[in-house]
């Protein structure tokens, strides 16, 4: 890439789901499509209901689309678990920053949401499952590139 940043697999696979359901932004169904038929994710590897919890976590605002930057986020947790990425420093210092915002954001919007679940008895995916359910994926999208 020009500007010195590694364009990651999962932001392929975003534009590949949005563009496959016609939608700007990646749905609960999209993921589901994307695990199960792009990535053949089998239920013995993720089950239905890991992928509800992980979609809980991840749609923060609780409108039932993520974007790019959430979807990345999200992406990212397990992207380690697969190869070790080189970060620019350019890189490390954009993340840093982001991440410092996103920490604000997220706790606000991580105890709205919280709220709303507990009110209909509905549980969403810890930070463990999270990276765990993310270092899936990343391994299924490096083992469709080999």
């Amino acid at each position: 890439d020009s500007d010195g940043l590694h364009v990651r697999p999962w932001a392929t696979v975003y534009k590949a789901v949005t563009a496959a359901t016609s939608a700007e932004r990646v749905t609960f169904e999209g993921m589901r499509c994307l695990l199960r038929s792009g990535l053949h994710v089998d239920e013995a590897e993720v089950s239905e209901e890991r992928i509800r919890r992980v979609w809980r976590a991840i749609d923060v605002d609780l409108v039932g689309q993520v974007s790019a930057a959430v979807f990345g986020g999200f992406m990212r947790k397990g992207e380690r678990a697969v190869c070790a990425v080189p970060l620019s420093a350019k890189e490390r210092l954009a993340m840093s920053k982001k991440g410092q915002a996103q920490d604000v954001r997220s706790q606000k919007k991580l105890l709205k949401q919280r709220a709303a679940m507990q009110k209909s008895g509905e549980a969403a995916a810890g930070t463990e499952e999270l990276a765990e359910a993310s270092a899936t994926l990343n391994r299924k999208m490096a083992s469709m590139v080999e």
